[in-house]
C-alpha cells in the first residue's frame, strides 16, 4: 500500500485511522504501525519503504552567513 504523509504530518491507515509519522524513522514508524495493528490480528509484520522525500526550500538573503538555498524538511 502507497501511502502520502500529509502536510500536518500524519498517514491514514485502514483500521487504525490517523498516525502522526513525521520525525519517525521507518523503523520508527514500522513498530508504532505494527503496535496499533496488534489490536486485529496476532503477530502484524509491517515494513515501511521511504520512496521518495519531498523538501521544502527556502531562500536565505540579506545578512547572512552563507546566502542561497537550502532544504527545509519541517513545516
Amino acid at each position: 500500500m502507497d501511502l502520502t504523509v500529509k502536510p500536518d504530518g500524519k498517514i491514514s491507515l485502514p483500521l487504525i485511522n490517523e498516525i502522526h509519522a513525521a520525525d519517525l524513522t521507518p523503523i520508527e514508524l514500522s513498530d508504532v504501525i505494527a503496535q496499533d495493528l496488534k489490536k486485529y490480528m496476532k503477530d502484524p509484520y509491517v515494513t515501511v519503504i521511504v520512496t521518495q522525500a519531498n523538501f521544502r526550500k527556502i531562500y536565505l538573503i540579506g545578512n547572512v552567513l552563507r546566502p542561497g538555498h537550502t532544504r527545509c524538511d519541517r513545516t
